[in-house]
């Protein structure tokens, strides 16, 4: 989970997929079916991102490194 800093948009993200053509708008609560335990960052602050190894995991919580391009 991905919360930006430029615009405040949000990124539920499943670690397995980065192509642009598999990128899909949900509504939160069709994410919260998905997985209820995301209602845990509802403060995540913009700049920060949440992982976790699994669905029974503790989220690691940390600041979203800066884009190579952005450097």
């Amino acid at each position: 989970v991905s919360h930006d800093e430029d615009d405040h948009a949000w990124q539920f993200l499943d670690g397995i997929s980065e192509k642009l053509e598999d990128l899909a708008l949900a509504g939160l609560g069709h994410v919260l079916e998905i997985d209820p335990a995301i209602v845990q960052l509802a403060d995540l602050a913009p700049g920060f991102q949440a992982t976790r190894a699994g669905s029974e995991e503790q989220w690691i919580i940390e600041r979203v490194p800066p884009d190579e391009d952005e450097e």
